[in-house]
């Protein structure tokens, strides 16, 4: 179960200087507080533009990111945020074989 809500998410430097958005899910009944990066969320809405709305992009791929965060979050990756960077977004590819990337 991934519980969330909209109040929950919000762009932060939640990692050192690193641009991003924080949000939360639970995994098997317990609480994670996770963090994807600026450069992952440009990856995967593929915009090049220095100036975006990241919270946008976020809510726009939010079930993607979601179902990343809980994959890796229940195959036991620590880490106080679980941070999804671009290299996380590899692992996702590997695991939508013939899928589309806008889904």
């Amino acid at each position: 179960m991934i519980a969330h809500t909209e109040s929950e998410s919000q762009k932060d430097q939640a990692v050192g200087e690193e641009e991003g958005v924080s949000f939360n899910l639970t995994v098997r009944g317990s609480p994670r507080r996770c963090f994807i990066t600026r450069d992952a969320l440009l990856q995967i809405s593929r915009i090049d533009k220095p100036a975006v709305d990241l919270l946008s992009i976020f809510h726009q791929y939010e079930f993607r990111i979601y179902r990343l965060a809980r994959t890796l979050a229940a195959m036991g990756i620590k880490g106080t945020p679980l941070v999804l960077g671009p290299w996380t977004f590899r692992i996702d590819a590997l695991t939508c074989k013939g899928k589309s990337d806008r889904w």
